[in-house]
This record gives C-alpha cells, structure tokens and sequence, in this order.
C-alpha cells in the first residue's frame, strides 16, 4: 500500500504541469490602435475539430476592427511527436494558393525568424482587385506539446505588415514564457 501511494505521488510529480491554456493567448495591447477583442473572450474552436490528431486542449480568441478580423488558435497535444505530426498535416492544410488571390508567399516587408518556435512558417496573400486593398496573413508554429494558429485579414489602413510582425513577436513572447 506505501510502495503504491510513493509510485502514485512520484508520477503525479514528474509529469508537466501546464498553465491555463488560455493565459498563453496574446492580448488586445499587441494590436494597433482601433481593434478590440471579442466581447465573448477565449472559448473553443468554432471550427473544431480539424480533423488530424485530437487535441488535449484547446482555445480560440478573436480581434476585430472595422473592416478587419484575426483569430489565434491555441491545442496542446499529448506529446511534441503529435505536435509535431499535426503542424505538418495543418502546414499542407492551411497554405495551399488562395482561389481568388493566388499562392502565399512571404512579403518582402516581413523578415521574421521564430527565435524558440520549433518550427513555425508564416505567408500572406495580397489582394488589390478587392473592394480595398488588404493582406491575409497566417502563421503557424509549433512549441513543444503546442500548435498555435494565427490568422488575420486587414486593410491596409488598419495594420502594416511591420504591426503584423508585432504580433507574432508577441505570440513567441507569450510561448516563451510556458517555455521557461
């Protein structure tokens, strides 16, 4: 009966604690002036499931402006191999060429290199034949047991490409602190 509680309180102690999945999310303060977050808050995926590997948890946030919208979506798989597995699947998914706007690509005006994602690929389309000129930019990434989804759409008034690098500075901020 000891030797079964010591191997009990010794398997609960190595195995990773994880922080509240929805404190990794980024905040409305890494966006530019006129957006807001959604007056719902985090909550699951709309969109779930994707199909692929089932995730152990998940969130969802929106942003909007005017005439603008972004989401970040945040799983945490049983392990980084299934994280690792479903980046790729999503990587396939998520960046084949836009049916009105062509193939993705990333912009010259963005340089950015993930400094602790273990993998991770951004691109944009850019639509002119639009009622207004706008950027769709996604980036996905994977940091240990997780896979973070980023998209936004926005016209060019509302954000530059630089404030979009911004963010995805923040969101590797925010992850690096589950990494430490």
């Amino acid at each position: 009966m000891v030797l079964l509680l010591v191997l009990s309180i010794a398997t609960v102690a190595c195995q990773p604690q994880y922080p509240p999945i929805e404190e990794l999310l980024i905040d409305i303060s890494v966006f530019p002036e006129g957006w807001i977050e959604d007056v719902e808050g985090p909550g699951p995926d709309p969109s779930a499931p994707w199909g692929g590997i089932r995730s152990v948890e998940r969130t969802t946030l929106f942003f909007h402006s005017p005439t603008a919208g972004a989401q970040e979506n945040i799983e945490r798989y049983k392990s980084n191999s299934m994280a690792r597995d479903e980046f790729a699947r999503r990587l396939r998914i998520v960046f084949q060429d836009h049916p009105d706007y062509g193939p993705y690509r990333a912009p010259d005006e963005l340089s950015y290199t993930s400094l602790i994602a273990e993998q991770y690929f951004f691109a944009c389309v850019y639509a002119d034949n639009y009622p207004f000129p706008f950027y769709g930019c996604q980036y996905l990434t994977q940091y240990g047991p997780y896979v973070v989804y980023f998209h936004a759409g926005w016209n060019l008034d509302e954000m530059d490409p630089q404030e979009f690098e911004n963010i995805l500075k923040a969101i590797d901020k925010k992850m690096a602190q589950y990494a430490n």
